[in-house]
């Protein structure tokens, strides 16, 4: 949990009653956040979340939520009453957002998943299965913020392309998701490592969830809809298998086709199902597997330009530094310098 600089008692929601979002928004416009975060316990009959929240612009409130350990099922009912973008990037565990007004459309959501909507009016439940670890993120935010923060003219361009995206993926579509950039990944994972907030630390904090929506919402605006099709579950189970092989062994530099084979599938036929779950190619999901590892050990200088490469087989060293940069905009000296200053300035 973080600090609350304000010395406020921590937020409490109960989600066992059906809360409209209107009411949340009002709780949290009466706190005056303007940047302040504020801690909240996440409570219902199936156990506790636990998170904090802070409104980074005006209009615009994020949120992030954890648990070291979930036991059983915790669902989260949900009624967005008002016109409302809701945006959401899981980092860690899985969850299951269902609709009432369209059960065959909801979303599954796994580890580095994003989703986003325009949810005016729409109820469903959340569903968050026991598991060990569970983290992610969310803002909310009103055309009417778009407009204000990019200008009245890029902020309705800005609207009028993600209505277009959700035109694009049919009827009825409230939402849109697949797998995360890895810059929005690496942001979500900053916002979670900040140390506990204190009065000097909430214009970091502030800054880093700027930077986040920031990068949300570049990603969403570039998202198409998913390829139709309809696939076994076994098809699915396999598919989601494979996507951890690519999380938990980024060193594993084989041919997808291997990678299909170990998990008894052609390559054609999972990279099918792979684009129909996910939004993305295996290839590009590996890739950026990759470089998500490469920059966490480098800022961390748990290993240097050389190791890292090395550890990701590849054998030119120059070939790991151009597909670095063209992830990043830095090289991967650029990063293990920046880690150096941030260790210095933490034992100084």
């Amino acid at each position: 949990m973080l600090y609350d600089p304000l010395n406020k008692s921590p937020l409490k929601w109960n989600f066992d009653t059906l809360t409209p979002l209107s009411a949340y928004l009002a709780q949290t416009d009466a706190l005056e956040l303007a940047g302040n975060p504020v801690n909240v316990f996440m409570e219902c009959s199936h156990g506790q979340l636990e998170g904090w929240i802070c409104e980074p612009l005006e209009g615009v409130v994020l949120g992030t939520c954890s648990s070291s350990g979930i036991t059983q099922l915790h669902k989260n009912r949900f009624h967005c009453d008002v016109p409302m973008m809701i945006f959401v990037l899981l980092l860690e565990g899985s969850s299951n957002i269902g609709f009432e007004q369209n059960p065959t459309r909801g979303i599954q959501m796994e580890k580095n998943m994003f989703s986003w909507g325009d949810w005016n009016g729409v109820e469903g439940v959340t569903e968050i299965p026991a598991q060990e670890q569970y983290r992610h993120i969310s803002f909310s935010m009103s055309g009417e913020a778009v407009r204000r923060h990019f200008g009245s003219q890029t902020g309705e361009g800005i609207m009028k392309q993600l209505r277009q995206n959700l035109s694009d993926a049919g009827e009825q579509v409230t939402h849109i998701s697949g797998l995360a950039s890895p810059e929005i990944i690496l942001a979500g994972q900053r916002l979670f490592k900040l140390p506990r907030i204190t009065h000097l630390d909430t214009l970091q904090l502030k800054s880093a969830s700027i930077e986040f929506v920031t990068k949300m919402m570049l990603n969403i605006l570039e998202c198409k809809a998913r390829p139709t099709g309809v696939f076994a579950h076994q098809d699915i189970e396999s598919i989601k298998e494979l996507k951890s092989i690519l999380e938990s062994d980024v060193s594993r530099s084989g041919n997808i086709a291997e990678l299909c084979s170990s998990i008894g599938m052609s390559r054609s036929k999972a990279s099918a199902v792979f684009k129909h779950q996910y939004n993305t190619t295996i290839g590009q999901y590996q890739h950026s597997c990759r470089m998500i590892f490469a920059y966490d050990k480098l800022v961390s200088r748990q290993l240097n330009v050389s190791e890292c490469a090395y550890e990701l087989g590849y054998t030119n060293i120059g070939h790991f530094i151009a597909a670095f940069r063209r992830h990043y905009r830095n090289t991967p000296g650029q990063i293990y310098a920046v880690g150096k200053v941030a260790s210095d300035n933490q034992k100084s």
